[in-house]
């Protein structure tokens, strides 16, 4: 009686050829499991939940200290898992729009930077919480401050900052933290306690930050004030626009730390800080141009607050004032209605009437501040008389310059130390060493425009780094290699790789020294062709075609857009998510071994996310292990493995079967199909519990050319399938 022995798993799943015509050693279908080094077929471990989210935050991304990072427009509700680390950003245009997804995350100096779409369809960058500005991302300033309860549009907001970065005491805390009326500070009813809640010192400035302005933000007073974290500092700011609380004071009482004060108090008022900005001092009398971006406060007395206002957001005509210009004091005219310049569109004309050179008159005025100023465009002067008519300009005038505008992209990637970013064509990136900005009057801060390196419209979709200094910039049907350095002058394009690319911009992953990517007809691979390290694309994914074109029709292409790469940091195998099925591929050169499978975790996959020792999950508000809360959890999950059709080299012949033999772990049902004309058709072979070498054979009977053989398993634990014998008698020709 003769025997035919399948060895090992080693090229798993291959759709390639007709079941009837497919090498032993390949898989027809592999679910929940996966190829080891060896060469043998392992369950999977498993996938369960280990703690929930609240509905309203969205993503994951898990940073190498394993903290959980989710982003949300609302506060923290507090009670979450330990592990997890609440943003809190806002929407410029609409403070109440809520995120629709998180569309991308990268690591910049163990700092989240995050690319944001909420439901309005706006794309927004955030590094840190901070908001990257339209302007090319300047640093923040107090129009940046736009707190939930702001609404549209940007506004001022009084705000106070208390700098934690030299207070590193572990034993430091944050005590109390009051609002205190002007001229009450001794009336202990008129405090009104933010927090008393103890918040101690934290892993570092930054951590502990966020700590305060989280619990400073769960406590709402009357008036409301809102509180952010940037770089170690907490900002504090009203979370109402109302002049009657300029003057107020915040203080903190902190304990505990001798490099600081013990108690912090500032007064609050308009602007980043009270040094008066660089305007012609004197002002002679004339029509001027400001922006109203512009704002001055005198207060006390029967002198009313006043300023240069934007009306979009403070409709109230200005009349006669008064305003503080470097010191001296003015009256201003303002018309009624305010009207916008004709000459200066965007500017508001006032005319300062006269000087005032008698203080006395308002002696109980007091300046307390300023914003910011934009610009100080001009002013006309009734003409001198004797002076000469001026001489008409024929010149052409030179073409006015657009201001840099950036387009927050959908795609972001680190690189060096610089984040780059896809807008349409263009592959944006920021200043050396400062994710917050990206306009290119800043040194290493530019753009390539991607369209002319290459025909046909131009859409970039995802970056994928591609060996140490060179960039992989993914459309829908060409890739291009870019040489990247620090200067941008010296940007160079490689190579252009036509007629591939990717319509999902996280799956490509990289993995080794080769970029993972879902393409159209399937799974492929950029990978270095020679020691010139030109690019080529191999089909490592051609086996499995067939079945990710399945399952990505079957997902609707939204869903499949939305595909996720990442790599096991447990055993290196590369992992694509697809709505509800996860592909594996096992591969290990030196034991010849290129094996695809699949996982179904049971849930669809909105993110995942490799974590410095597994992989997490998250599907709706629920967040999952591979391998649970250890790293080493099994279940009972469903196991399958089929072959395709064995001939055992011999398809022109009938063969009489007798038995099987395996060696296995765990506890299979094997089921055998012997008619090719009728595939879904199985028997009932045996269910074995562990290897039945020594002890038994497995009795099968059957009179066929060709024999397929089907493998599960449900039970608890772990599970291993490795070599399978079929003895067999040969008979007669076909």
């Amino acid at each position: 009686m003769a025997y035919y022995e399948i060895r090992d798993w080693s090229k798993g799943i291959d759709l390639r050829r007709l079941a009837e015509a497919t090498k032993a050693g390949a898989l027809q279908s592999a679910v929940n499991c996966h190829v080891t080094r060896g060469g043998e077929l392992e369950k999977r471990k498993a996938i369960p939940e280990i703690y929930t989210l609240p509905s309203d935050c969205h993503g994951l991304w898990v940073d190498p200290k394993g903290q959980h990072h989710v982003w949300s427009i609302n506060a923290d509700p507090g009670g979450l898992d330990a592990r997890v680390v609440w943003h809190q950003i806002v929407n410029p245009d609409d403070a109440l729009e809520d995120i629709n997804r998180i569309l991308s995350y990268d690591d910049y100096y163990s700092i989240p930077y995050v690319v944001v779409e909420f439901q309005d369809g706006s794309i927004h960058h955030y590094y840190d919480d901070v908001r990257i500005r339209e302007d090319g991302g300047l640093p923040p300033d107090a129009s940046d401050v736009v707190p939930p309860a702001f609404g549209n549009g940007r506004a001022y907001s009084p705000y106070f900052e208390l700098s934690i970065d030299s207070i590193v005491s572990p034993v430091a805390s944050l005590t109390e933290a009051w609002l205190i009326a002007p001229d009450d500070v001794a009336t202990p009813g008129n405090w009104y306690q933010l927090n008393g809640i103890a918040v101690p010192y934290a892993t570092s400035a930054q951590e502990w930050a966020r700590q305060i302005a989280a619990e400073i933000n769960n406590t709402t007073t009357v008036p409301n004030v809102y509180c952010e974290a940037e770089d170690g500092k907490v900002r504090l700011s009203m979370a109402d626009i109302d002049d009657q609380y300029n003057g107020w004071m915040i203080q903190l009482d902190i304990t505990g730390n001798a490099q600081a004060l013990p108690t912090k108090v500032q007064t609050l008022s308009y602007g980043e800080d009270n040094t008066p900005p660089a305007i012609p001092d004197p002002i002679p009398v004339g029509d001027y141009d400001y922006t109203m971006d512009v704002i001055y406060y005198l207060k006390g007395g029967s002198t009313p607050m006043f300023g240069f206002k934007n009306p979009s957001l403070y409709s109230r005509p200005i009349a006669l004032e008064t305003v503080n210009i470097n010191g001296s004091l003015y009256v201003i005219q303002g018309t009624t209605p305010l009207q916008e310049s004709v000459e200066h569109p965007g500017y508001y004309e006032y005319n300062v009437l006269q000087a005032i050179t008698d203080v006395t008159l308002i002696a109980d005025t007091q300046y307390v501040g300023y914003a910011s100023i934009n610009d100080f465009s001009s002013f006309n002067q009734a003409p001198d008389a004797d002076a000469p008519e001026p001489e008409e300009d024929t010149s052409t005038p030179p073409a006015p310059t657009a201001p840099f505008s950036w387009k927050p992209g959908t795609y972001v990637s680190v690189h060096g130390s610089k984040v780059y970013a896809v807008s349409g064509p263009a592959l944006n990136f920021s200043a050396i060493g400062n994710a917050r900005v990206w306009n290119p009057d800043f040194a290493g801060a530019g753009f390539i425009d991607s369209s002319i390196q290459s025909s046909g419209p131009k859409e970039l979709v995802s970056i994928g780094e591609y060996g140490v200094s060179q960039l992989a910039l993914f459309a829908r049907r060409d890739v291009q290699i870019w040489d990247i350095d620090p200067d941008p002058g010296l940007n160079r394009i490689r190579q252009v790789l036509r007629n591939t690319g990717t319509f999902a911009s996280r799956s490509v992953t990289t993995w080794g020294n080769d970029l993972m990517y879902l393409d159209k007809p399937g799974i492929r691979t950029l990978r270095a062709r020679d020691s010139s390290n030109a690019a080529w694309v191999q089909d490592v994914g051609v086996p499995i075609d067939q079945l990710v074109k399945s399952i990505s029709n079957a997902a609707g292409s939204a869903m499949s857009a939305r595909a996720i790469g990442a790599v096991d940091p447990d055993d290196g195998r590369f992992m694509l998510a697809i709505n509800r099925t996860i592909f594996v591929l096992s591969f290990y050169p030196q034991s010849r071994i290129s094996a695809w499978t699949t996982y179904r975790p049971g849930f669809r996959v909105d993110e995942m996310v490799a974590g410095s020792d597994q992989v997490f999950f998250r599907s709706g508000t629920g967040v999952y292990a591979l391998g649970g809360e250890t790293g080493q959890e099994y279940d009972a999950c469903l196991v399958e493995a089929e072959i395709p059709y064995l001939d055992f080299d011999d398809p022109g012949s009938k063969k009489e079967m007798h038995a099987l033999d395996m060696a296995a772990q765990g506890v299979w049902t094997i089921q055998a199909g012997m008619d090719p004309m009728r595939p879904e058709v199985r028997d009932a072979v045996a269910t074995i519990d562990g290897t039945t070498f020594r002890l038994f054979t497995i009795g099968m009977e059957g009179y066929t050319s060709h024999i397929k053989l089907k493998f599960t398993n449900s039970a608890q634990g772990p599970a291993k399938l490795g070599t399978v014998l079929v003895h067999y008698t040969k008979g007669e020709a076909l």
